[in-house]
């Protein structure tokens, strides 16, 4: 059993202290980016079909940006071989005044940490950009990403792993919102079409103690 791989989903973005706003993909921009030339594995995700074209955007409130921490904390003391998070992200104009609204980039930072929240390992911070044009109106952007880590490593059964999600943007006058899509689609057609979750996927491995 300790020598098998175990792989756990990890689902983000369930904050109930969040508002949610309702975006409609059909009519969003959409921009997608993966640190693997442009491939984007679907072994990584759990899929499901739906004709749904509204979704929800979790967010800290208009003009504000979107800044959280997830935490997850093993079982066992185990040894990571490999850990991939996918996002769906989103910037909502939905009063437009003037200037230009932008969802720039999205920032990933993971990182081991102790129970008292000291700082015990950084494991990778990553700043993804999103390649996105502007907004000159009222509208909708969406930045679907994928990140890995470039290494293995240990995490104690009693410190916590901590993935912090921030996004970037450039607001001009009016009233945007900007954060996370806990349930999210490819593709912008009203139609039946691939949808998936925001998530960190892992691959454990226990570290048995002799």
């Amino acid at each position: 059993m300790a020598n098998e791989i175990i792989i756990e989903s990890v689902a983000l973005g369930l904050d109930s202290g969040l508002t949610m706003t309702a975006i409609t993909p059909s009519t969003a921009t959409f921009a997608q980016e993966t640190e693997q030339d442009g491939s984007f594995p679907s072994d990584d995700f759990d899929i499901i079909i739906s004709n749904v074209d509204e979704i929800g955007l979790v967010n800290e409130g208009d003009d504000t940006q979107f800044n959280r921490i997830y935490q997850w904390k093993p079982s066992f003391s185990t040894m990571v071989h490999k850990l991939n998070i996918v996002l769906g992200t989103a910037l909502n104009v939905s009063a437009y005044t003037s200037g230009n609204f932008s969802l720039d980039s999205v920032r990933v930072v993971v990182t081991e940490n102790l129970p008292d929240g000291t700082l015990r390992n950084n494991i990778f911070d990553k700043t993804i950009v999103s390649g996105l044009g502007n907004l000159t109106a009222t509208g909708t952007q969406i930045f679907l990403l994928k990140v890995k880590s470039d290494r293995e490593f240990k995490i104690d059964s009693a410190n916590v792993l901590q993935i912090q999600l921030i996004t970037n943007t450039s607001l001009g006058t009016g009233t945007s919102q900007e954060g996370l899509l806990p349930f999210y689609c490819f593709n912008t057609t009203a139609t039946n079409k691939f949808f998936t979750n925001s998530q960190v996927k892992l691959h454990l491995k226990e570290i048995v103690k002799n």
